[in-house]
């Protein structure tokens, strides 16, 4: 087999090769050759104006009724109401407290304080809420809380004390 090969692969190239310039030469030079068509050329809507399209947009083929769906209801829009002039709330009560004693301990300090209204005892510490009012200050003989801008001092062994102390000066 390869014997037979041997002999007839030279006659078979010999035909071939001298047969390719011929055959690229019969197509003629790539100038004489028509371009291949466009994308747009492709498209067979292209060939079609947009006022023809207009029964896809006025029927459109997957709503059941082939009819165009209704624009949406304008919805009129109520004017807002002009927002009242807010007025500042009345202070919060100062809570009705009397200061019972303080416990200086080496890493906080706690103050005792009697609840006047409900006659109960708790402590305090720096930092903790009481009716909306932060503990801000606790030394040996007083105590302060702050809401907001208000502040209250409780003091220790104040006779004046059964009823809520006075606010500071400043306000």
């Amino acid at each position: 087999m390869t014997t037979i090969l041997q002999a007839v692969l030279p006659a078979l190239l010999a035909a071939a090769l001298p047969g390719l310039p011929l055959a690229a030469s019969a197509q003629g030079p790539a100038e004489d050759r028509p371009a291949p068509p466009a994308a747009a050329a492709l498209n067979p809507l292209n060939a079609l104006g947009p006022d023809s399209l207009s029964a896809f947009r006025d029927r459109p083929l997957f709503t059941p009724s082939r009819r165009a769906p209704q624009p949406p209801a304008a919805v009129e829009q109520e004017p807002e109401p002009e927002p009242e002039t807010a007025t500042a709330p009345p202070p919060a009560p100062q809570p009705n407290l009397r200061l019972a004693g303080v416990i200086e301990g080496p890493e906080e300090t706690v103050a005792v304080v009697e609840d006047m209204g409900s006659n109960t005892v708790s402590q305090l510490r720096l930092g903790d809420m009481l009716d909306g009012w932060l503990v801000t200050a606790i030394d040996s003989s007083s105590l302060r809380l702050t809401l907001g801008e208000q502040e209250g001092e409780y003091r220790l062994f104040d006779p004046n004390q059964t009823a809520r102390p006075k606010l500071d000066p400043d306000e």
